[in-house]
This record gives structure tokens, C-alpha cells and sequence, in this order.
């Protein structure tokens, strides 16, 4: 005897209309504003998720956003793989820091740019001193948060 969840799904089931995929010649149907695809070997239907495509590439930045948001942040990772803001995200944050990591770096390098032509090889130490000091303090106030 079937119980009600089980006449639920068969009647759910039934109200769907099934596509095959010209690309793929896999069998589809649309809901909830997704396409699912049927797995061919276990019958069961995914999620077709693609990943928006964008002329702008991510940087440095953007890749650390994404793989913490991958490794740490499971919830925001699949809400917005599943609007399909991601990639947007990414690039939001990757703006962002880009600007914040010039603007804190001219703040921080100026009072040693007198040293650019007094003794150079000080002013690279003290430059790529600041510039590690400052991929921290993005790093932790954009990226890991």
C-alpha cells in the first residue's frame, strides 16, 4: 500500500513535462526556475547549474573569495551558485579590493618615497614590506569574512 508522500511524488511526477536535450540527448525538465538533467546510469534528475560567463576574468583576489566561499561558507557558496551570482560576487569583491589594496598602499608608502632616490634597494625592501602588510589587511577585512 502506498503511503501519501509517495502518491505525492507520483502525482508531482506525472504533472512534469520531460524534454530530451538536443546538445546531450539527455532527458530534462524545467521547475523552479532550473533545468534538471536525468543522470543516465541512476535514473535520478540534477540541477543543471552552469556557471555565468563574464569578459572580465578573476584575479587574485577574486580566486581567494571564491575558493574560501567553496571551502568555508557551504550556504552563501549555494545560494549563489544557484542564482547564478557567483561569478558577480567575485567580481564585486575583487573590485573592491583591488581599490582598497592601492589606496592603503599609497597611504602606507609615502612617507618612504624620498628613499626611491636616496637609496633604492631600501626603498624595494620597505615596498615589498608594505605591499605583503597590506595583502593581510585585505585579505582579512574583504576576503575571509
Amino acid at each position: 500500500m502506498m503511503d501519501k508522500e509517495m502518491i505525492q511524488t507520483v502525482l508531482t511526477e506525472e504533472k512534469r513535462e520531460y524534454y530530451t536535450d538536443p546538445d546531450s540527448g539527455l532527458r530534462c525538465f524545467d521547475e523552479n526556475e532550473l533545468t534538471y538533467v536525468e543522470e543516465p546510469e541512476s535514473g535520478i534528475f540534477y540541477p543543471n547549474i552552469v556557471m555565468e560567463e563574464s569578459e572580465q576574468s578573476l584575479s587574485k583576489w577574486g580566486m581567494m573569495r571564491l575558493n574560501y566561499i567553496k571551502d568555508h561558507k557551504n550556504v552563501l557558496w549555494s545560494e549563489l551558485t544557484l542564482t547564478m551570482k557567483l561569478y558577480q560576487h567575485c567580481l564585486d569583491v575583487q573590485e573592491e579590493a583591488l581599490e582598497m589594496h592601492q589606496q592603503l598602499l599609497e597611504k602606507r608608502i609615502e612617507p618612504y618615497r624620498h628613499l626611491q632616490s636616496e637609496d633604492y634597494f631600501t626603498y624595494l625592501q620597505t615596498l615589498n614590506n608594505m605591499i605583503n602588510q597590506v595583502d593581510e589587511i585585505v585579505a582579512n577585512e574583504l576576503i575571509y569574512v
